[in-house]
């Protein structure tokens, strides 16, 4: 009997042993946080790798292209930049829009007159320019020419031939004198942007290559700056060398209308536009091309016309002539 307990009992141990351990999970993986680790780091090794090369290849092509877009950006941003810098800025001044009916004295910063010797030249000049002015006489032919500063004004002076003056048709005149005598003075701060230009353009060239301050293509009123326009007949005066010194020039005035419907252009030395006169129903006018040492169009004036009346102290004396002047700056 004590027998059959005793094996009762370790029957029953046994079964409880085996029901237990059975229901224990012995797994790797929750009972060593080392090997759990390790794995954790693998997958996610995997998970951030590419699936496969084509993945890769695409990742490289991405980057490439990005590089590609970088450098296509860099390399219009210099375009743009070298533009800019290639482009210049003309400026225009109207001498009349300063002139005031209730100041007259404003008047007299364009003036006028006939000169029939040297002696008058220098009386027009010094009653003109103020004494501590240092004038330049930078064109002396056809033309004679002459600019100064005086504080924060610029003087323009120019005395001009009437044999050389086509609206005048004095042709039996071949003496110096007289002349007609223009002067103003201005001030370059009142000057407002007109156009924009190709810097890097030289010579006459630049007037093809004046645009709309917008950058909407050309100037508008290109017409009024060039010395010569396309549908204009033209004759070429070629002097003793062969060299054309003058071009004279007509068209239709019924298609084109009577301002600047005839005149003539001057050549320097080098070909280049000096000075001309044309016909305007108010009188002639003039444009006078001032070119630097680098042969850089950097003025142009423009002037003539009517004038407002006469100098009360001396009537041949006109004031309120009118003067357009054109800067281009660099």
């Amino acid at each position: 009997m004590h027998k059959l307990k005793v094996l009762i009992c370790y029957s029953l141990i046994s079964t409880f042993l085996f029901t237990g351990c059975a229901n224990i999970d012995l797994s790797k993986e929750d009972k060593d946080p080392e090997a759990f680790d390790d794995e954790t780091i693998e997958n996610s090794e995997e998970d951030s790798m590419p699936e496969s090369a084509s993945d890769a290849s695409t990742e490289d092509e991405t980057i490439a292209n990005t590089e590609e877009d970088m450098d296509e950006t860099e390399n219009d941003s210099e375009e743009l930049s070298e533009e800019a810098d290639q482009l210049g800025e003309m400026k225009y001044l109207d001498l009349s829009a300063t002139y005031d009916p209730e100041d007259e004295e404003s008047f007299l910063n364009g003036i006028r007159t006939v000169v029939n010797s040297a002696q008058e030249e220098e009386e027009f000049l010094s009653f003109f320019v103020p004494d501590n002015t240092e004038l330049e006489m930078v064109e002396d032919s056809s033309i004679r020419i002459f600019l100064g500063t005086n504080d924060n004004e610029c003087i323009f002076a120019a005395f001009i031939s009437y044999s050389d003056i086509s609206s005048f048709n004095y042709d039996d005149i071949d003496e110096e004198y007289p002349k007609m005598a223009y002067a103003c003075k201005y001030k370059v701060d009142d000057a407002t942007l007109e156009a924009t230009f190709d810097a890097s353009v030289k010579g006459d060239e630049v007037f093809d290559a004046i645009y709309d301050p917008s950058g909407d293509g050309e100037y508008e009123l290109i017409n009024c700056l060039k010395p010569l326009l396309d549908y204009q007949e033209k004759t070429y005066i070629e002097n003793d060398e062969g060299q054309v010194v003058k071009v004279e020039y007509t068209s239709d005035q019924y298609e084109y209308g009577t301002y600047n419907s005839s005149g003539e252009v001057f050549l320097d030395e080098k070909g280049r536009p000096l000075y001309r006169d044309y016909y305007v129903t108010s009188g002639s006018r003039f444009s006078y091309y001032l070119y630097n040492e680098d042969d850089e169009l950097v003025q142009i004036f423009d002037f003539g016309g009517m004038a407002y009346k006469g100098l009360d102290s001396n009537p041949d004396i006109e004031i309120g002539i009118l003067f357009d002047i054109y800067l281009f700056e660099r």
